[in-house]
C-alpha cells in the first residue's frame, strides 16, 4: 500500500491518502547544514517540522522552518536530529499505519521515501 501526505495534519500526525492525485509535492529548500521540507496549500508556503512535545517529537506544519534535515542515501529519505535523536518521517512496520510522523531512525519503521 503507498501513502502520499495531504498538507492536512490527523491529530499529531500527517494525514494522508492513498489517491496520488489528493497527494501535495513536497520541495527542498537549501540551507545551512542541509534542507528544509516544504510545501504550498492554498497559496501558501509550509514548512514541515519536527517538534519536541513533552516525551514526543511530533510533525507540525508551520509558516517558519525550524527544522534542519540531511538526505540519507541509504534509506533514501530525510532524516533530522531532534534533541540529539535522529527521526525519519515513518509509521508503524506492523501495516496498520494510515499516518505519518517522527518516528526514530533505527526504530524499524516503515519509512517515507523521499525521491531525490
Amino acid at each position: 500500500k503507498t501513502l502520499y501526505i495531504t498538507g492536512k495534519m490527523d491529530g499529531y500526525y500527517m494525514g494522508t491518502t492513498e489517491d496520488k492525485a489528493a497527494a501535495i509535492d513536497v520541495f527542498v529548500e537549501e540551507t545551512n547544514g542541509g534542507f528544509y521540507l516544504y510545501f504550498t496549500l492554498d497559496g501558501a508556503k509550509t514548512y514541515v517540522n519536527m517538534v519536541k512535545s513533552g516525551n514526543y517529537t511530533n510533525a507540525k506544519y508551520e509558516a517558519a522552518a525550524s527544522t534542519v534535515y540531511t538526505y540519507d542515501e541509504t534509506l533514501k529519505t530525510f532524516v533530522a536530529s531532534v534533541e540529539g535523536t535522529s527521526f525519519i518521517f515513518g509509521t508503524k512496520a506492523d501495516g496498520t499505519y494510515t499516518t505519518l510522523g517522527p518516528m526514530k531512525a533505527d526504530s524499524g519503521c516503515f519509512h517515507g521515501v523521499f525521491v531525490k
